[in-house]
């Protein structure tokens, strides 16, 4: 039809008594005219099909209910046809796409299908709806979440609020539960505070919105109070208990959000041993909780407390059946925690306790396998929660006295310990490798903002170019998670030799835990040290315990004395810190307190990062001709500088080797390793004064020529960021080194993440020598966010790094002792025992303990 108009316009435009203009006009009219029919009539079809599939409704739930589950997917497949042809991607289609997957993970038991069902949406109406692609992305994410896919939870919810952010007004319901559901994943991730920070930043974008969905805002302000309470913050919980009441005071909502209340407080209460409030609100509790797998199980562990195990068991089972039906994988943590509270069971006989324990040992280590292969940042949060599980699963053995049945856990726990080594080995490896430009040039991007991430919006940037390189890792099939075995450790140690692996935990019931396992080429024991804060934090200033000797004594009976009949005959001692030990110099301890009786007498004292490390082994050998040293120090940091004030800023993070200032020492210290190096024929390249720039000294570290490095200099740690894992990656005065500056524009300060990303697998030695450089916030499978961790992490076989501030003059003997004895030998280990041990006649362990060798 359209055609046969413009036919005769055509032929009207040819008769010149005809006024063109107003043939133009009735051309146009007559177009839009058209169209306007045409959309009408769309628009009627796709109102038509919208009332025939509603009026589908019972027929559909007849057919769920007797489990005639194909005929029910074909009547939506065959809707699904007719809304793409005559509304493709509408609103409703979207809503219809969601039924029919759903169908197809749950009744069909289909789930990979049921996602490709989602797939094929999404790539049909991306560019087309944009309302339609939100809802289908920020939907396709919480099946996800049910698969327990965290990584395709968070890749789908990050599409979802790109898009949202560019399109819709933060109200948008679909951009509001996207964000909500953000929150959920860090809630299940364990990372609670920055669950609560994105659900109260939620909150704040919409509560001045009337038009806001409310029962949406309902739930995203329930889960600002879950995440309270599990922050134990009962301020902030009772800020949003009262927006909820005032919210929902008399409304249809009021009554479910008070029955959700009651039994969030009954969790809450249960796990602070809170049982008097615990049975109030358990009263209150609506039975019909026992029928949903998350609901259930405070009910659960109530029973338990109460001894009604026959109830709790029976429930129990029934949860296995609705976990069965909505096809919740072994491995889920639903799971795990469901075995866990059959394991407190007390009529359980020993051989299913134990058959429990096997079960979730292994539910536990196919988590690792899932969540192990993502960012470093996401990577932080998922050991968190493993562990969790790992230390509920001890405590648990632990009360049955199951102690033989521990070291199956440790046989797949000791993994979980700074597995992001391999992430940056991996990821170095596979950037040579690759042929796909745009993953190099990301990387480069990535790599090239880390020097400015003072800058507004760099941080965002990092995280944008952090995914992008995950997502291209993720699509290559890069793996980086351990598998290590008891076996495999033991099969490495000699019969004179024994590893201590220690494990610090987060608060269990306000406090932190200490594990120690101790294995042998022939055995496995373990020690659970208690009140480990208490004890330890006491010591960690140097002069508590390096200078006091009943300090001294002390930490040495409360760290060495309950193994000693276990180490006694041993010679070497691999030692394998974890948390608040990655401060304390365990090789000056003493049995009697005094300095001329140390640990480090009995034992050759290895540190090492884990169980890889000393699977990997270490056989020092002499180097190849032609290696050379880059030696930096005597650094003038005024270089290009107005004033030496601007360093002012630093001397409140961290102050010594004195304050920020010309080193004297510390030129005296680089001349004299280059002396030593010339006079043994090695070639040095020295930068000094204004030539020790931060530029030059990447520039040169880049280079693998340079496979021995010395940084002589001060060291800056900021201990005032907290644990929050993402402060280590946008934050230039986390951990830092200064050096001078190469323009006055420069930043002088090298830091942790210009550090980490480099490839540095050609040193064999990186020597930091400055205060701090291996001091930084704990965290679990990270290590600590250290300047030299980050030198280890980029691919260094050795750095040698200091747990707190260091003297000028002393540290010019221990170097020059060091390298006295490292140039002949090439072992860092025993050259830096040889150092310690000419100073010790000298000078307080206060002054030379400071340095570790890190393996």
């Amino acid at each position: 039809m359209i055609e046969l108009i413009l036919k005769y316009t055509k032929y009207f435009m040819k008769i010149k008594e005809v006024n063109f203009k107003k043939v133009y006009f009735f051309r146009v009219i007559i177009l839009l005219s058209i169209n306007f029919f045409y959309q009408e009539n769309i628009s009627a079809q796709c109102t038509e099909l919208n009332r025939q599939f509603d009026a589908t409704l019972e027929l559909r739930r007849e057919l769920y209910k007797k489990e005639k589950y194909v005929t029910a997917d074909s009547i939506l497949n065959d809707f699904i046809s007719r809304y793409e042809k005559f509304c493709p991607c509408s609103y409703k289609y979207g809503k219809i796409v969601d039924r029919s997957a759903n169908l197809t993970f749950y009744g069909l038991r289909n789930p990979k299908k049921g996602l490709e069902i989602f797939d094929q949406a999404i790539e049909k109406c991306k560019n087309t709806n944009d309302t339609t692609t939100l809802f289908l992305l920020q939907i396709k994410a919480l099946y996800h979440l049910r698969s327990d896919d965290f990584y395709g939870m968070k890749k789908y919810l990050d599409e979802a609020i790109e898009i949202g952010t560019k399109k819709f007004h933060p109200s948008h319901t679909d951009f509001f539960k996207a964000r909500n559901n953000l929150g959920l994943y860090h809630h299940w991730l364990r990372d609670f505070s920055k669950a609560l920070e994105i659900h109260s930043y939620n909150e704040k974008l919409v509560e001045n919105t009337i038009s806001m969905d409310t029962s949406e805002r309902i739930d995203n302000l329930t889960w600002c109070f879950k995440n309270s309470l599990e922050l134990n913050d009962i301020n902030i919980a009772d800020t949003y208990i009262n927006k909820l009441k005032v919210l929902t005071n008399g409304t249809k909502y009021e009554k479910d959000l008070n029955q959700e209340l009651n039994e969030v407080l009954l969790d809450y209460y249960i796990k602070n041993e809170d049982y008097e409030n615990a049975n109030n609100y358990f009263q209150m509790v609506d039975t019909t909780a026992y029928n949903d797998y998350f609901r259930a199980l405070p009910l659960i562990r109530y029973l338990i407390h109460e001894r009604k195990e026959d109830e709790a068991a029976q429930k129990l089972q029934k949860l296995d059946k609705i976990l069965d039906k909505n096809l919740v994988p072994s491995h889920h943590f639903a799971r795990i925690n469901v075995d866990f509270e059959r394991m407190k069971l007390s009529k359980i006989s020993d051989e299913t306790f134990k058959t429990l324990a096997q079960k979730v040992t292994s539910s536990i280590h196919n988590n690792y396998i899932n969540l192990i292969n993502s960012s470093p940042k996401d990577h932080a949060d998922n050991i968190a929660l493993i562990s969790s599980k790992y230390v509920e699963l001890t405590n648990s053995l632990l009360k049955k006295n199951c102690h033989l049945d521990l070291f199956l856990v440790y046989d797949r726990m000791n993994n979980i310990k700074n597995t992001s080594n391999a992430y940056y080995r991996n990821l170095q490896s596979h950037i040579q490798r690759t042929t796909n430009e745009t993953l190099k040039k990301n990387f480069d991007s990535y790599k090239k903002l880390a020097k400015r991430v003072d800058e507004k919006n760099a941080a965002d940037s990092l995280n944008l170019l952090s995914s992008l390189i995950q997502e291209a890792l993720m699509a290559d099939g890069v793996k980086w998670h351990n598998n290590i075995s008891i076996q495999d450790i033991q099969q490495k140690l000699k019969v004179n030799e024994i590893f201590l692996d220690f494990y610090e935990t987060n608060k269990i019931k306000g406090k932190e835990e200490l594990y120690l396992f101790l294995v042998t080429a022939d055995k496995v024991f373990f020690y659970n040290y208690k009140n480990i804060v208490d004890t330890l934090y006491m010591h960690l200033a140097a002069t508590n315990y390096t200078n006091n000797g009943k300090k001294n004594k002390a930490l040495y009976n409360y760290l060495i004395k309950p193994i000693e009949y276990l180490i006694n005959g041993k010679s070497k001692m691999y030692i394998s810190p974890d948390g608040l030990l990655n401060q304390i110099a365990i090789e000056v301890l003493s049995n009697t307190g005094s300095k001329k009786d140390i640990l480090a007498d009995q034992f050759d004292i290895v540190y090492i990062e884990n169980s890889k490390t000393l699977i990997d082994g270490d056989n020092p050998s002499i180097p190849t001709k032609g290696y050379k040293y880059l030696l930096a120090g005597g650094i003038d940091y005024t270089c290009h500088s107005k004033t030496q004030g601007e360093y002012a800023y630093n001397q409140d993070i961290q102050k010594n080797r004195s304050d920020i200032q010309y080193l004297e020492g510390s030129f005296k210290e680089v001349k004299l390793i280059s002396e030593k190096l010339k006079s043994s024929q090695v070639f040095c390249l020295l930068k000094t004064k204004c030539e020790a720039s931060k530029d030059s000294i990447i520039e040169a570290i880049n280079k693998n020529q340079f496979s021995y490095i010395h940084i002589s200099t001060h060291g800056l740690v900021d201990d005032k960021t907290g644990s929050n894992l993402d402060k280590y990656f946008t934050q230039n005065n986390n951990a830092q080194i200064l050096l001078a500056k190469a323009s006055e524009n420069d930043d002088a300060a090298l830091s942790a993440i210009e550090i980490i990303n480099q490839d540095l697998s050609s040193k064999e030695l990186v020597f930091i020598s400055a205060c701090n450089t291996g001091q930084g916030t704990y965290m679990s499978g990270f290590g600590n966010a250290s300047v030299a961790n980050a030198f280890k992490k980029a691919g260094a076989k050795k750095v040698i790094a200091t747990l707190w501030p260091i003297p000028d003059d002393v540290t010019v003997e221990l170097c020059d002792h060091f390298y006295t004895h490292y140039l002949k030998s090439n072992d860092a280990n025993s050259a830096m025992q040889y150092a310690k041990k000419m100073l010790r006649s000298k000078y307080s362990p206060e002054q030379w303990a400071s340095f570790r060798v890190m393996n």
